[in-house]
Order: C-alpha cells, then structure tokens, then sequence
C-alpha cells in the first residue's frame, strides 16, 4: 500500500455508493475503489478525519494499491486506513489549473462515441478513463432514462464534435431537482457569464457489454 494525495475532481453516484476520483500531485488520475462488488465506495469507506465526505477541489490522502482494470486503468485499490483531508485549492488556484488540464477534444476517451464494448476494451484496455473536459454552451437536459427514472443530461460540442452524456453528480442533480422536464441553457440554470464549467467524464461500469461515459462531476468556478 502506498500513501497518496489527490485533488478531488468526482464524488459522484455509483450504484447505491459513490465514485470518487481526482489527480494526484503527481499529475496522474486516481480512482479509489473498495473491495465490494465493482468498486463502489460506501461511508465507511470515504468518510473523511473530520466526519465529512471529500468534495471537489479538496486535497484528499488515502492509502491505495494499484488495481487497474481493462476499462478503468486508473482504479487503486484502498485499505481499511481512514481518509483525511489535507487542504484545499481555492477556486482562484482550481480554474487556471483545471482550465491547463482539460482535454481540448474532439475525442473524449479516445473516441467520438457515448460508449465503448467492453469486450473491444479487454482486447485494447483503455489508455485513460477519466478526463476533464471545459466546453462552452451547455444544454442541460432533463429527460427519462431507460428504465423511466428522471435523468439529468448534459448537451455539448467539444472541438466540433457534439456529446449528449448522463450526469452522475449528486450535488448538480440536487441543483436542477426542481427543473420540469425539458432542455435549459447556462443561464437558467444559474450558470452566470464570465463563469466557467467543467465537466468530470469518468467510463463507467460495464452495462449490457458497453461501457458508457458518463459526468461524475459539474464544476462551475
């Protein structure tokens, strides 16, 4: 096991836990998983010194092993050690960083495409699955999903190639939870001008052979 700090860039729905995910001091993305079923993340294991839960921004120090997967290179598994909070990045410090970062596209995850087979990935693993994305004029969707549940969506083009892609990120979903079904622009979803948005995209666990992408985080600075 190693000790290691990450800057939180995810704390998104996974399953009935969470997926938390950042980029080490190193430079290198991380992707914390347990040893319950795919990795999901549970309280007892993300809870912080303090009682909180890690937030984006927060600097975070865990105790981790290599645990790469064909579809997720980036996952280290943890111990039973108790997460801490080491500092932080102020927003001034987050959106320079963030904005030098971001994959300028038009691929994101190396493709064009909402989704990757599964079985291609365990023929090729993915080189990355986690990357941070800054595009302009967001649609924000509010929708169905396959299985009739309300599903928040995000519509953008990067590069000059369009992503219509699921949010995952709790926080962002509270924020449009009063929001009618229908498609919103920045400003009606409080996202002022001079105000940038980054979006967390993370591939997500296999589902009917296809592992989709999918936003594990919405950060507006």
């Amino acid at each position: 096991m190693k000790n290691l700090n990450f800057v939180c860039l995810a704390n998104s729905i996974k399953l009935r836990g969470r997926c938390i995910a950042g980029i080490t001091m190193a430079g290198k993305w991380i992707r914390p998983v347990s040893s319950e079923p795919h990795g999901t993340l549970y309280p007892l294991h993300y809870t912080l010194n303090d009682g909180s839960e890690p937030s984006i921004l927060d600097i975070i120090r865990i105790q981790a092993a290599p645990s790469p997967e064909p579809h997720q290179p980036e996952n280290w598994r943890i111990s039973g050690a108790r997460w801490q909070r080491v500092g932080r990045l102020s927003m001034q410090q987050g959106r320079p960083w963030l904005h030098e970062t971001a994959s300028p596209g038009p691929h994101i995850l190396g493709s064009l495409l909402n989704g990757v087979s599964y079985d291609d990935l365990v023929e090729h693993p993915m080189q990355s699955s986690l990357c941070v994305v800054e595009p302009r004029g967001i649609l924000w969707g509010i929708t169905h999903n396959v299985a009739g549940n309300r599903q928040v969506r995000a519509a953008f083009r990067l590069a000059g190639a369009d992503y219509n892609l699921p949010v995952s990120d709790p926080s962002w979903k509270d924020h449009l939870r009063n929001l009618e079904f229908g498609s919103y622009a920045d400003n009606e979803v409080g996202i002022s001008t001079g105000r940038s948005t980054f979006l967390t995209v993370s591939l997500a666990e296999p589902f009917n052979g296809v592992c989709y992408k999918l936003i594990a985080a919405v950060i507006v600075l």
